[in-house]
């Protein structure tokens, strides 16, 4: 008995390779986490899960990297800094604390421009990589929120040149941030010297948490619309046009003559930009969760799509984005997603700091209707929960609803208190049956919106 006891043992852990430090797991494995003595399942193809740093995170909600450095925003934690010359064994330097919430980054030389929440532009340097510094910070201009960020650099033979506010040929050549909030709409300030001078503001009417800038081209995401602004002159926004996409749009990214939009509860939309003025919509693929992040190489597109996991696409062909890999897991809320060769790192909300090591399939492409995935990513989802997630501008009090697709009342709660930041409300799955709905919430400042799957009880 003893003997074969200790031959399954043995067979095990050599199918398991798991040591951890702290909150900190390594792993070599497919299918099978195990945190904090609690087994966590996973559903995947062609991705395995290598490094998860969790050690008292907040909420990581953006990644990027910087040659053998993976920068990950920890919301009240600030900005926490690793070194990936290993990406297999990460390691952390350094932590760099914020006066707000790190939502989203971007990158100027060895500057780190933090889209700071109610805190505004946070700018932290890293040439200490032990000890970083908040080099300067610029507070929201009018109470707002700071969502999304975005650096405009300058070709390497105009960085030096002095800055002259009446110039627009001068301003053309300067190094900029576009960071876009909430009642702020979108602030364009130059940063010649590294100290952010506000330059410009443009209005928008909702919340903004996206945008990408294109040489005098920027691409304004809000909630419910993309607007195309002309900011050749960056004293003075021209508005180009808008048009509607879908309700809570998240992020956009920008790759040669394409803009992929996570659009909404589920969709990431490709349009041709050959023209910047007018994108023309090409393709669509529809996520297992909300769309939030998205990061592009070549042909392959790496998606960040909350509850529903990270999925590989190949869009070789624009018109029919394929997944050809995926990795979905109860808890595993992905927010920020970047790539690098094999590897792609990932920031997963409440999970913590993410690293998986990515494979090209051997097979066809995953063939899997909505359906489908629904039922395969319930067959592991055992959560009794599942979230509403927005940003409130006061703390206050509000009623929720719940309709169903028809627009049929479902549920409703009348006392939901609302914190100022980030708020999440768990919806017990019991109270509602596997499929999806809309909520609203009524509260004293206004209404919010948006779509609520439940994936399995």
């Amino acid at each position: 008995m003893k003997k074969t006891l200790l031959i399954f043992c043995l067979l095990i852990f050599s199918s398991l390779f798991l040591y951890s430090e702290n909150n900190i797991i390594f792993v070599d494995s497919d299918s099978t986490v195990n945190l904090n003595s609690k087994a966590i399942i996973a559903d995947s193809q062609n991705i395995k899960l290598i490094y998860l740093y969790n050690q008292n995170t907040d909420r990581v909600l953006d990644v990027k990297l910087m040659d053998t450095f993976a920068l990950v925003c920890d919301y009240y934690n600030g900005v926490h800094l690793f070194s990936v010359s290993n990406p297999e064994l990460p390691r952390l330097l350094g932590t760099c604390d914020t006066p707000g919430t790190a939502i989203r980054m971007s990158l100027h030389e060895d500057l780190v421009n933090v889209a700071d929440g109610l805190g505004g532009i946070s700018v932290l340097t890293f040439r200490d990589p032990e000890n970083p510094e908040l080099y300067c910070t610029y507070p929201s201009y009018n109470g707002g929120t700071t969502y999304g960020i975005y650096t405009l650099n300058p070709s390497d033979e105009n960085k030096a040149l002095p800055i002259d506010i009446d110039s627009t040929e001068t301003l053309h050549k300067q190094p900029f941030i576009f960071a876009a909030g909430g009642r702020d709409g979108l602030l364009i300030f130059n940063i010649t010297n590294f100290n952010p001078m506000l330059m410009s503001q443009y209005y928008v009417p909702e919340g903004i948490p996206g945008i990408w800038v294109d040489k005098d081209v920027a691409y304004v995401l809000t909630y419910n619309y993309l607007t195309i602004l002309d900011v050749s002159n960056k004293n003075k926004p021209v508005f180009i046009k808008q048009f509607y996409i879908t309700d809570a749009n998240h992020d956009l990214y920008l790759y040669e003559d394409y803009l992929y939009v996570c659009a909404g509860h589920g969709d990431m939309l490709i349009y041709d930009v050959k023209d910047r003025k007018n994108p023309i919509q090409v393709g669509m693929f529809d996520a297992a969760g909300p769309s939030i992040d998205v990061y592009v190489t070549g042909n392959r597109v790496f998606l960040a799509s909350n509850e529903g996991g990270i999925s590989v696409l190949d869009v070789t062909d624009k018109s029919h984005p394929k997944e050809i890999a995926y990795y979905r897991s109860p808890g595993f809320e992905t927010r920020g997603i970047f790539a690098v060769g094999d590897y792609i790192y990932v920031g997963a909300q409440y999970a913590g700091f993410f690293v998986f090591k990515y494979s090209e399939p051997a097979t066809e492409p995953i063939k899997r209707n909505a359906e489908e995935k629904m039922n395969n990513y319930s067959k592991i989802n055992n959560s009794n929960f599942s979230n509403i997630c927005f940003e409130n501008d006061m703390s206050e009090n509000g009623i929720l609803s719940i309709y169903d697709l028809d627009g049929r009342f479902i549920y409703k709660n009348q006392n939901i208190e609302l914190q100022r930041g980030f708020n999440t409300i768990k919806i017990n799955k019991q109270t509602l049956k596997q499929g999806t709905y809309f909520w609203t919430i009524e509260k004293e400042s206004g209404k919010v919106s948006g779509k609520l799957i439940i994936f399995g009880k």
